[in-house]
């Protein structure tokens, strides 16, 4: 019996001779054979898997691909969603400064309304109280003194304008023993 291991591929032949009981040589004979490559090691295995190697690696770049295909339209797409919604914002804003600024324009022209009817208030008051302390000059024009009166009457008269002027009026004269006196 005889074991040969790991002989590497390839054609062999094997000669071999047999020993009878007796211890007679039997003549040679020649056994031929072949041991092939194993099917990892031949042509056609390499060449398939050179080919799906390469086919994997194309279908992996084509899914990355794709993959970044999409990612990059739902960038884009957020990307579109933003701006939308910044855009919508800005013109809000805008709308809102409109808005703003037709206010402070009603306002500046209250408020210059408000100062010219101010102005007017004023000038009419001035108006008012020049004439009230003319009537004032007036009434104390006509009117006598209070010692003239009390010299000639017992009585008094009350006379305490309000604020600047009275609204009542009266005429004393006294001529000879008789004293006038109008109230108005």
């Amino acid at each position: 019996r005889a074991i040969y291991q790991n002989l590497p591929a390839g054609h062999y032949e094997f000669v071999y001779r047999a020993k009878s009981k007796d211890n007679i040589w039997s003549n040679s004979q020649t056994y031929k054979f072949v041991i092939r490559k194993p099917f990892y090691a031949t042509w056609w295995f390499i060449t398939i898997m050179v080919l799906t190697t390469i086919a994997c690696l194309i279908w992996l770049f084509k899914m990355r691909e794709k993959r970044l295909r999409e990612r990059n339209e739902q960038l884009e797409n957020t990307v579109r969603e933003r701006t939308a919604e910044i855009q919508q914002q800005k013109d809000d804003i805008e709308l809102k400064n409109e808005e703003l600024e037709a206010q402070r324009e009603e306002i500046t022209a209250q408020r210059n309304l408000a100062t010219q009817q101010r102005d007017e208030i004023a000038q009419r008051e001035k108006e008012i109280m020049d004439s009230i302390y003319y009537a004032k000059r007036i009434q104390t024009a006509i009117m006598p003194a209070a010692n003239v009166i009390n010299s000639v009457l017992e009585n008094f008269i009350l006379f305490r304008p309000r604020d600047i002027v009275s609204g009542d009026f009266y005429y004393f004269k006294q001529i000879g023993p008789y004293a006038i006196i109008v109230a108005a």
